[in-house]
Parts: C-alpha cells; structure tokens; sequence
C-alpha cells in the first residue's frame, strides 16, 4: 500500500518589493513547489520498490519450487531400485528375480544365463544377429546422458536464478535507502510549509492594511466597516505589493473591490495564479503596485501608459515564461521586450521620491 504525504503549497509574501526600491531581481519562493516534486518522486520510488519486491518473490518461489521437485524426483527414482541394482516392480516383486524364475524354466535359457552371466543375441525380424542388443545398449546410454544433461541444464538455471535474486535484492536496498532520505526531505519541506502557512496567516491584516490604504488615500473612497478593522488590527504595515498574496484575498471571497486591485496590478485576480508563472513579470507588476501605493512617490503620465503597453503584450502573447530577456524570433515576443524594457526604465527615468526633494528643500535638514 502506497502512503502519501499530504502537503500544502503556501506562498511567501514579501514584505517588500526588490524593484520597487532597489530594482535588483530576487528569486520567488519554490517551497510549495518543491515540496510537490518531492512527494511526487517518492510515490514513485515507492512503486518501483513495491514492483522490485514483486519481481524477488517470483524469483524466490520459482527457487523453492525448483527445489521441491529436484528432492522429490531424486526420492522417487531411488524407490525403484532394490538394493541389487534391479528395478522393482509395482507389484513388490524384483524384476531380477522373476527372469531367473522364466529362465529355470527353459534348460536352453538356464544355461546360458547362469553359466555365461550374459544375454543371448537377439535376432530382429529381418535376420540381422546382435542388432537388437547393441540397440539396447545405446539406447539405455543415451537415456542416462539425457538424465545428465537436464540435471545440468537445471543446476545452470538454479545459479542463474540465484544470481538475479542477490542483485534484486541489492536494487531493492538502495531503493529503500533512497526512498527513506526522501521521506525525510519531504518531512522537512512539510515542516517549511507549515512554517510559512503561519507567516501568511500572520500577514493576511498587513495585506488588507495595504489595499485599503491604497483606496482610501490614493483613490479617495471610502472604506467598509472590515476594512477600518484591518487597518486598527494590522500588526505590520507592508509597503511594497505582492500581486501572489494579494489576489489571494479576492480568490478566498474576503476581499471584492476587485477595481483596486486591477488599479494596482493591471490583472484580473482570479487570473493571476493560473497566467502570472514569470518571476520577471512578477516583480515588475509588483513594483507598479508599490510606486502607486508609496505616499512618498510620484510619477509622470508615460510611466503608466508604459505599464498598459506592457501589459496589453503580455495578454496579447498569452503571459509567456522565460521569454522576457533573451532574442527570441518572435514578433508579438519582441513586442514584449520592448514593453518590457522601455517599463523597466520608466521606474527609473519617470518616477520621483518626493521625501528625498524635501530633504533638500529643507534648510535644516540639508546640513
């Protein structure tokens, strides 16, 4: 029976967006991955283990029964000789023994066969003399040769046997061994995705806190009831969006003002899970979030008509993985990258930090 190791895939949320403010790539979390390509490699180490224990015990069976019946044919065939070295009848008379009976009974045949000690010749039914002996005798060494050989034949089959089941047997070992530093692995990326279970439980207040935050100050609308709650309860208040973590909340129902999250991240939240793969595009969709949500941030009107571009390529293309840096031979592809790129520069070259132009016209501060 095969057990399987349920795990839960979590996603990480960050609390800060690497383009946002430094525009450097960090690398995205595979744990729930991971952890999917582990319990999926140790279901099948287990079924070739389990199918490797089949193949031992037919071979083990086989052996036994080889065995069984090489005793029994050995016992049989020592029953149907007398201690003379005469064939015993069934009857439990020697055969032996019934031919010197037939013999008393002949002068002619007594005589030859207690004075000379050896069978008369034979004359066959075309008149040839001694034929029918010598035939005897060939026939009864070929018949004891024929008994050699297939008593070889079966010793040779034996090793043969024996040999594939001590090497089936070392399969199987380093296979359980195999299995059993998976199972390990797999516990620990379970203990991880619990861990990081706990973190998103902690982070859903922070989450919210930066969406309502966003709609109330930026798009001036007014907040419900709960979303006042998450702002008084949020322990840690994120800066940065997380378009994985955020879009979460509209999936699981707890969030419906599904317009400011397409404001933010340009995407349909349903969609984001199944289309939104490219580590690339992930971060550069977040940092858009971020950019618009900073209060200490302002940009210019090309910065977002950079992003519609962007994203409407990258809808037109069917969000591709892997393709966003590299020649690819592709128009719609190259379309991408140059959306992708002349966005990229409009973090730089189009957005202003307006808490460090207060710095400098600060006189006290400027010192």
């Amino acid at each position: 029976m095969t057990l399987r190791v349920a795990g839960k895939t979590s996603k990480t949320i960050k609390s800060e967006s690497p383009l946002a403010d430094g525009f450097n790539s960090a690398p995205g979390n595979s744990w729930g991955v991971e952890m999917a390509n582990k319990t999926s490699e140790t279901d099948k180490l287990r079924q070739k283990v389990e199918q490797m224990n089949e193949k031992l015990d037919k071979l083990l069976k086989q052996n036994d029964a080889y065995h069984a019946s090489s005793e029994l044919g050995e016992t049989g065939q020592d029953d149907i000789y007398d201690k003379t070295g005469w064939l015993a009848d069934p009857n439990g008379e020697y055969l032996g023994q019934a031919v010197e009976d037939d013999g008393c009974q002949d002068a002619y045949y007594e005589h030859s066969w207690v004075a000379e000690d050896e069978m008369p010749e034979l004359e066959n039914v075309n008149g040839d003399s001694g034929l029918g002996h010598k035939w005897t005798a060939e026939d009864s060494w070929g018949m004891g040769r024929a008994h050699d050989d297939s008593g070889l034949g079966d010793e040779v089959a034996l090793t043969e046997t024996n040999d594939e089941a001590d090497e089936l047997r070392d399969q199987v070992r380093c296979l359980q061994a195999r299995l059993a530093d998976l199972l390990s692995e797999n516990d620990q990326l379970a203990m991880k995705v619990k861990e990081l279970e706990g973190d998103w439980d902690n982070l859903i207040p922070s989450r919210h806190c930066f969406l309502s935050l966003y709609k109330c100050q930026k798009l001036q609308r007014a907040l419900t009831l709960d979303e006042c709650e998450h702002l008084v309860h949020a322990s840690t208040k994120v800066a940065s969006g997380d378009v994985l973590a955020d879009s979460e909340l509209y999936i699981s129902g707890e969030r419906r003002d599904y317009d400011v999250f397409v404001d933010l991240y340009g995407l349909d939240p349903h969609a984001v899970p199944s289309v939104l793969k490219d580590q690339h595009t992930i971060e550069l969709v977040n940092a858009h979030a971020t950019i618009l949500a900073s209060k200490y941030k302002t940009y210019t009107p090309k910065f977002q008509e950079r992003f519609a571009r962007f994203i409407t390529n990258l809808r037109r293309t069917g969000y591709p993985e892997d393709c966003l840096i590299g020649l690819i031979d592709d128009v719609g592809i190259l379309e991408l990258q140059s959306s992708y790129t002349a966005f990229r520069n409009a973090l730089h070259t189009e957005v202003s930090d307006v808490s460090k132009t207060e710095v400098m016209n600060d006189p006290v501060n400027s010192w």
